[in-house]
Formats: C-alpha cells, sequence, structure tokens
C-alpha cells in the first residue's frame, strides 16, 4: 500500500500547504489597551488611555493573497 505524500518540488519538504489555506490562516485579530502618565514642567499631572482593536496580517498571508480580477476555472467553463 502506497501513501500520498506531498512534497515540495524545491526543498522536498513535507511541511506544505495550498494558497488559500495559506492565505485565510495568516489572520488574527488583536486588541489592546495603553495607559500613561505624565508630568508636566508646572508639576500638573496627566493621564491617557488608548485602545487598540484590529486585524494583522503574516507576511506569508500577504504574498499568499489570491489575484483580484483573476478568473478562476468554473468561471472560463
Amino acid at each position: 500500500m502506497s501513501e500520498n505524500v506531498f512534497e515540495c518540488p524545491y526543498c522536498q519538504s513535507e511541511n506544505i500547504q495550498s494558497y488559500n489555506i495559506a492565505y485565510a490562516s495568516g489572520f488574527s485579530n488583536v486588541s489592546g489597551v495603553t495607559t500613561g502618565v505624565g508630568v508636566g514642567m508646572s508639576g500638573r499631572v496627566g493621564v491617557g488611555v488608548g485602545n487598540t482593536v484590529g486585524t494583522q496580517q503574516t507576511v506569508l498571508s500577504m504574498m499568499a493573497t489570491p489575484q483580484i480580477g483573476r478568473a478562476s476555472c468554473r468561471e472560463r467553463v
């Protein structure tokens, strides 16, 4: 019985994934809160609070971004 093993044609690694998986798995939601305190030259104290919410994307995911406007196989048929 033979195994169907996929490997990279360049480095022969079995650690491979398709472009759509690399793209989709490269997103993460991020959130954070930052606080700060400062003292002015007059001796008055100031306090600040910042909130950050967003999405980050890995470099690999950016490299695997699908081409916009490119016809898929279904669209060509």
